[in-house]
């Protein structure tokens, strides 16, 4: 026995009878003020309350510094490891992310030889710092002892006693309150003249007498007395002095200097003139 399918219900649509109200349910006021605070609790202040917990916590406190002397300094670095930690030492302590790195950077740069300093945090508490040093390129003849110079004609600092280098000695050209720099620029770019047109007479070179912002004296381990030199103009009359050497030589027991500063002529002068008397000079064409 088949029963008979089952209809579906249907559905009357509602519809309030004229002059009825609908209830419905009021938000409260409360409610509608807590939605917004706890968004803007979710986007402002959660994030600021942990920046503020990240740069106050002791977790990210500075506790090691990893100090790497520059080891390709010629005769080994002059910046210690001890001397960056003794300089740095203020600092261990304070929080890492806090810490300005410009601010290390000038604790360092006080010492005659730092040239650069490479800063990097590495967290949670090490700071490494790596040290870059000047190079001295000569040493200069002050009234107080020898003080090293570097490429660009910079004092860097005085000769230690116990120091042993193979500097050339710059002599003259003032004072460093008179603007040193010009004249001890001017006497190593002479020198690197003198290395572009006989490099081994400039491996001996040992002492560079400013005489003029354009003039030198040169003493060379190698030549038998000093040349007087100009700026510029040292390739022709240096050649030309090397075909000379074998005949001033032979012909003179002494030569006090030879002046190369003159563009057709080489001056030499004897170093056994007569007593009393001018000095005695030979000239020769360039």
């Amino acid at each position: 026995m088949s029963l008979p399918p089952i209809e579906r219900p249907k559905v009357l649509p509602f519809r309030p009878r004229q002059g009825q109200r609908v209830p419905y349910r009021r938000r409260s006021p409360l409610r509608r003020l807590l939605v917004p605070f706890a968004a803007a609790l979710a986007t402002v202040v959660l994030p600021l309350a942990a920046v503020q917990w990240l740069l106050s916590t002791p977790r990210l406190a500075l506790v090691e510094i990893e100090a790497v002397p520059d080891a390709a300094a010629p005769g080994g670095p002059r910046v210690s490891r001890e001397q960056v930690l003794d300089a740095l030492a203020p600092l261990v302590g304070r929080n890492l992310l806090r810490l300005d790195l410009g601010r290390v950077q000038e604790e360092l740069a006080g010492h005659p030889w730092v040239r650069a300093v490479a800063v990097r945090k590495e967290l949670p508490h090490r700071l490494r710092v790596e040290i870059e040093e000047r190079r001295a390129a000569a040493l200069y003849q002050a009234a107080e002892g020898l003080i090293y110079v570097d490429g660009e004609g910079r004092p860097i600092a005085p000769l230690a006693p116990w120091d042993e280098v193979d500097l050339v000695v710059i002599s003259g050209g003032g004072t460093p309150a008179a603007g040193l720099r010009t004249p001890l620029a001017a006497a190593l770019a002479v020198a690197g003249e003198l290395a572009a047109v006989k490099p081994a007479w400039a491996e001996g070179l040992s002492e560079i007498e400013v005489l003029s912002p354009q003039d030198f004296r040169l003493v060379i381990d190698r030549v038998p007395f000093p040349l007087l030199v100009r700026a510029g103009a040292l390739e022709r009359r240096v050649r030309r002095l090397e075909t000379l050497l074998p005949q001033i030589t032979t012909r003179y027991a002494a030569v006090k200097a030879v002046d190369l500063r003159f563009s057709r002529r080489i001056i030499i002068e004897p170093a056994d003139h007569p007593q009393g008397g001018p000095p005695t000079t030979s000239q020769h064409g360039v």
